[in-house]
């Protein structure tokens, strides 16, 4: 009924014990690696947003500020008569 195989070596069973059982490992191992990947991208791409905001902002107000004091400058009569 069932066929006797030839008995194989201690190390071709070792070989194959330590497959079997490192390769679900390392499957888990990829499948944490690309979630930890995934969620450090997405903490980087917030972060990174934020800190355009901030510059925006930061960049605006400077503007504003320089318009204020050109608009100053330009109503000086001192100026406007070229007596600096």
């Amino acid at each position: 009924m069932f066929k006797l195989r030839h008995p194989q070596s201690v190390s071709s069973l070792l070989i194959l014990i330590v497959t079997v059982a490192c390769v679900p490992a390392l499957i888990f191992a990829s499948f944490l690696s690309k979630n930890v990947i995934d969620v450090e991208r997405e903490y980087s791409e917030r972060y990174m947003e934020k800190t355009a905001d901030e510059l925006a902002m930061a960049f605006d107000q400077e503007v504003a500020s320089s318009v204020r004091v050109l608009d100053a400058l330009s109503q000086s009569e001192s100026l406007r008569r070229h007596q600096l």
